[in-house]
């Protein structure tokens, strides 16, 4: 499994679109619903990568990844080395905030009761 994948860079070169891949733990919501069980049934989850293995695929059907494409600002990265580091900080930065955000909005899901 590849962390990210870049889709595409803008014609100058500023921007650079990125498909990040977030691992979804193997725990329960709040409500006692598996995470991995959730995503599947919330999220779409077919990839915008061309060229994603099928094992990869696997993974985001199965509700393992998640897949949020994101266009990063490499604005004076003048070398694909440093625009490269500039993705690989925006990753370290950002991913464990998506993971935070889903679980969030995520936490009750699943949930059914009757009212006595």
């Amino acid at each position: 499994m590849s962390d990210y994948h870049i889709l595409q860079q803008s014609a100058r070169g500023d921007r650079i679109q990125v498909a990040f891949h977030i691992p979804i733990p193997d725990a329960n919501n709040t409500v006692g619903v598996n995470w991995r069980t959730i995503i599947p049934q919330t999220e779409v989850t077919e990839s915008a990568v061309p060229f994603i293995e099928a094992a990869e695929q696997t993974q985001l059907d199965n509700g393992e990844l998640i897949e949020r494409v994101v266009t990063v600002d490499v604005l004076g990265a003048d070398s694909p080395a440093s625009k490269l580091a500039v993705i690989v900080a925006y990753w370290t930065e950002h991913k464990p905030k998506l993971l935070e955000t889903l679980q969030r909005k995520l936490q009750y899901y699943g949930k059914s009761d009757d009212v006595a």
